[in-house]
C-alpha cells in the first residue's frame, strides 16, 4: 500500500504529533508545580506540615517523560516502536520499557533521598 499523502499533510500530521507530546509536556510541568516543587520549598523552608504523595511525583515524572518522548519521536515513531511485522519489535518495546522506568526509578530514588535528607 502507497502513502500518497502530499507534503502538507505529511506536514501537518508531523506537526500534530509533536505539538499533542508538548501540550503533554506542558501540563505535565505544570502539575510538577504542586506535586514536587512546592514540597521541595516547603522542606527547604523547614516547614512541619509538608505534604506530598510519591504516586503523585511518579505520575508527574511519567508525564513529563512521556511528553518529551511523544514530542521528540512523534507517534508514528512510537507506533514503529511495536511494529509486528518485525522481529525486533518486542525487543524495541522491552528496551524503550526499561529505559523508560529507569529514569523514573533512579528520579523516585532522588527525591527519597532529597526528603530523608530533610528529615521528611
Amino acid at each position: 500500500m502507497q502513502n500518497n499523502d502530499s507534503p502538507k499533510q505529511k506536514e501537518n500530521k508531523w506537526l500534530a504529533d509533536r505539538s499533542m507530546g508538548i501540550m503533554i509536556l506542558l501540563i505535565s510541568c505544570g502539575v510538577a508545580i504542586f506535586t514536587i516543587i512546592r514540597p521541595i520549598m516547603g522542606m527547604l523552608d523547614r516547614n512541619e506540615d509538608v505534604l506530598y504523595s510519591t504516586n503523585l511525583i511518579a505520575l508527574t515524572i511519567l508525564g513529563i517523560l512521556f511528553g518529551l518522548a511523544y514530542s521528540l519521536l512523534g507517534g508514528e515513531n512510537l507506533n514503529k516502536l511495536i511494529d509486528s511485522q518485525d522481529s525486533k519489535g518486542v525487543l524495541r518495546v522491552v528496551i524503550f520499557t526499561l529505559i523508560f522506568f529507569g529514569i523514573l526509578f533512579g528520579l523516585m530514588m532522588a527525591w527519597n533521598s532529597f526528603a530523608i535528607s530533610l528529615g521528611y
